[in-house]
């Protein structure tokens, strides 16, 4: 499944979709921007998402799919969020003797417990200014989460049609860490 972040342009992001070979493809909106029809495919499902719900109770009927990239935390503590991402571009600075990287072992085990996923985002590669950093603290965060058993995925997390990436480039992008 690709997760995009549309721009009113579901229609160019589907047909990308389509040429890359996905099955499903998530439009992930603001609670407030949600759309109330989302254009039907065949050869595509596509799946609803709110990104960072102020009730959560009430954004899961709304959509399939709760995402956060604010206060991990809580986040994973509560039980209606499904996926947090995004905790290695938010972090300024690293510390002295260790990265920055956004997860602990305190994190991931609440992670682990809750049956929750975390998620890696391609495009905070794409637009990071020190992307080694940001490259080291993705390592980081998947070895805590293979060390805790952690659901992980990775997404390109387009808002054009051109940042979107085969999932196998993703998947090879993955595995080299």
């Amino acid at each position: 499944m690709e997760v995009v972040f549309p721009n009113r342009n579901e229609n160019e992001l589907i047909e990308m979709a389509l040429r890359l070979g996905y099955k499903e493809i998530c439009f992930a909106y603001e609670e407030n921007k949600l759309p109330a029809e989302l254009p039907k495919v065949n050869k595509l499902t596509i799946i609803k998402a709110v990104l960072n719900p102020k009730n959560p109770g009430r954004a899961k009927n709304k959509a399939k799919i709760l995402l956060s990239d604010e206060n991990a935390r809580a986040s994973f503590e509560k039980s209606e969020i499904d996926i947090v991402f995004g905790l290695e571009a938010k972090a300024k600075t690293d510390f002295n003797r260790q990265r920055n990287a956004g997860l602990n072992q305190v994190l991931c085990q609440i992670a682990a417990r809750k049956n929750k996923i975390y998620a890696f985002n391609f495009r905070d590669v794409l637009v990071a200014k020190n992307r080694p950093a940001v490259i080291g603290r993705m390592m980081q965060n998947l070895m805590l989460c293979q060390k805790y058993k952690v659901r992980t995925i990775i997404f390109s997390g387009a808002k054009e049609p051109m940042e979107m990436r085969n999932e196998r480039d993703l998947g090879s992008f993955l595995n080299c860490f």
